[in-house]
């Protein structure tokens, strides 16, 4: 499929750009985590194994209406704060799950204040899933300790609706 080139170029690019190359071992797959009328999404999953391996994660999207790469900020309201209401749902997914599972551990509350997650970054990696509802996702050891792998957070619809664009999210 067209998009899937087009997005592998720039992945490559981005690869090449950050000087990720000529490591140890890198493992790459990738897969189609959207693809309906508005997005098209392809996920890459990186991992580079040297002493010890780290997982990463970057998702490209295409809007498929303008045929444009887009990013987190693209899917809401221009000026919107996207991320207060994404971040505070975060601490409270991780506080939740950390309370009901004790093999959960996330960088929230610690005794290590400066390791705590405070907000999702401009360059957060998303996708939207087959329910329509946006997920977030870090990379091994971005918000939590390393045997978390990537960590993945579902954002409830309600809380983002008043500010998504139409068309990106299946709205309650």
């Amino acid at each position: 499929q067209s998009y899937t080139d087009e997005i592998i170029k720039a992945y490559q690019a981005d690869v090449k750009a950050a000087g990720e190359e000529g490591k140890e071992a890198v493992d790459l797959e990738y897969e189609i985590v959207t693809d309906n009328e508005k997005l098209f999404s392809l996920r890459f999953l990186q991992t580079v194994t040297m002493a010890s391996s780290a997982q990463s994660v970057k998702i490209y999207h295409v809007d498929k209406s303008t045929g444009q790469l887009i990013t987190l900020k693209d899917l809401f309201s221009e000026g919107a704060d996207y991320k207060t209401p994404i971040s505070e749902n975060i601490k409270e997914q991780m506080r939740t799950q950390m309370k009901e599972d004790d093999t959960k551990s996330y960088w929230v509350d610690s005794d290590i204040p400066e390791w705590n997650f405070q907000e999702i970054s401009d360059t957060a990696s998303f996708y939207i899933n087959k329910e329509g509802k946006l997920v977030i996702l870090f990379d091994e050891y971005e918000a939590a300790p390393g045997y978390m792998g990537i960590v993945s957070f579902e954002i409830p619809t309600e809380i983002i609706a008043s500010i998504v664009k139409d068309g990106y999210l299946q709205t309650p």
